[in-house]
């Protein structure tokens, strides 16, 4: 996952690359209410991507580790978090707009593989099951120290109304009564 999460940061052109990292949702304790595709909770989400730590967490509870086409959709979905992030994309895309990036490159990634293992006679899924993957892999020092790690993380949240005044700042900039929008076009506003 680390050797293609590398691959895309190079492709997209990025300086700086992603730290991929296993985690059990099961072990993190995470009461976050989910209400839209926008919101994040360490033991619901497939995956996650953390700004601070640049680190993109596959949470193995969520994630059929033995189907290497959803490991793909998780790990290139969050990619697109971190491509977004380093190219300052946050700062201007709505947090709407993000997911559903994250969510096509995602789905993408996932049925183009799929696709092309198809075509080359390869199996995307393992005979073994996702319960024996966990059991043979839940003391692994990998998923150990990324469950670790996601447990000293904490979820960022903005509530709504926060959001859309901060959208209005970052969206437009002023010019007396009027503004210019991201598409060039003036329109005039009731101040």
């Amino acid at each position: 996952m680390q050797q293609l999460s590398d691959e895309l940061t190079k492709q997209d052109g990025l300086d700086e690359n992603a730290k991929v990292a296993l985690y059990d949702g099961k072990q993190t304790k995470d009461d976050t209410s989910v209400n839209s595709t926008n919101d994040f909770n360490k033991q619901l989400s497939n995956a996650g991507y953390n700004e601070d730590t640049n680190g993109i967490f596959v949470n193995v509870d969520k994630t059929d580790m033995t189907n290497s086409t959803e490991v793909v959709h998780s790990l290139v979905h969050e990619q697109e978090r971190h491509t977004q992030t380093q190219n300052g994309d946050t700062n201007r895309l709505s947090t709407t707009s993000q997911t559903e990036l994250a969510t096509t490159r995602g789905d993408r990634a996932a049925t183009v593989w799929d696709e092309y293992s198809g075509l080359a006679g390869i199996e995307t899924k393992s005979a073994t099951t996702q319960s024996t993957w966990k059991t043979n892999n839940a003391n692994t020092a990998s998923i150990k120290s990324g469950t670790s790690t996601m447990k000293s993380l904490k979820v960022k949240m903005l509530d709504q109304d926060s959001l859309k005044i901060y959208k209005r700042k970052c969206n437009r900039v002023r010019y007396s009564k009027k503004w210019w929008s991201s598409s060039n076009s003036r329109r005039s506003t009731s101040s």
